[in-house]
């Protein structure tokens, strides 16, 4: 006899909080960001790495204000 599906709850993902953009990246940047996710250890996926990326750049510019880098998150920038 098969089970019923009827009344089976699925698993859905959380909603995420911030706001999805979409960054088109020609091939020469792409690479950069590729292998400074390598040289870091592969530790951050691509849209992590341009969230760091960001942090950092706005921690040594104060270009966005009120927004502090998140100091354990924030590696080397890439020469």
């Amino acid at each position: 006899m098969t089970q019923s599906t009827h009344g089976t709850t699925k698993n859905r993902r959380a909603s995420q909080a911030g706001k999805s953009i979409n960054v088109r990246l020609q091939p020469d940047q792409l690479a950069r960001l590729d292998d400074w996710i390598e040289e870091d250890g592969g530790r951050f996926t691509r849209p992590e790495a341009i969230r760091t990326l960001l942090n950092h750049a706005w921690g040594l510019t104060n270009g966005a204000k009120g927004i502090k880098p998140a100091p354990d998150r924030v590696p080397p920038a890439p020469d």
